[in-house]
């Protein structure tokens, strides 16, 4: 299990960059305009010379979808390709927001003239329990995708 929705990797690959943009292209697709319609690629995702951008065609909703951010490399007898696999930006955006928003509401419950009492450590009870429960859902619903996605890339890239 990972402690923070990010992860990155390197595959070493002895095709060229021509060979894995053709290769990458059969499995990177275009999203489809209904969600429920079938996919006939593996990803999503848009591809060019220096990288790619693709993340999982899947059928259900999932805001913990991680992002791929791949980038190549051109090396002797090679290619490296860089993939960095991290949340949305959206759902990235809405957790901060959530998160500044609790602590704006409890700050204003608590307030500066807090005294330590029973009423104050219960005041606290429910925002931190509400923290963890925001950090847990990221962080399994991004290692379990993310594990998935990673698999399958890298299965792609290396060619195996």
């Amino acid at each position: 299990m990972k402690l923070w929705p990010y992860e990155s990797f390197i595959v070493e690959t002895s095709e060229e960059i021509p060979e894995l943009l053709e290769k990458l292209g059969l499995h990177i697709g275009s999203a489809p305009f209904f969600p429920w319609s079938k996919r006939s690629k593996e990803f999503i995702g848009t591809l060019n010379e220096t990288g790619f951008k693709m993340y999982r065609a899947i059928r259900y909703y999932n805001s913990f979808l991680p992002v791929m951010l791949g980038h190549f490399e051109p090396r002797l007898g090679g290619t490296s390709v860089i993939v960095r696999i991290r949340l949305h930006g959206y759902t990235l955006a809405c957790m901060i927001f959530f998160l500044v928003f609790l602590k704006k509401f409890t700050w204003g419950l608590i307030g500066p003239k807090f005294q330590f009492d029973a009423p104050f450590y219960w005041g606290l009870g429910v925002p931190a329990t509400v923290i963890l429960a925001i950090y847990l859902m990221a962080i399994f619903g991004f290692s379990y995708e993310s594990d998935r996605s990673g698999e399958l890339a890298t299965k792609i890239l290396s060619g195996k």
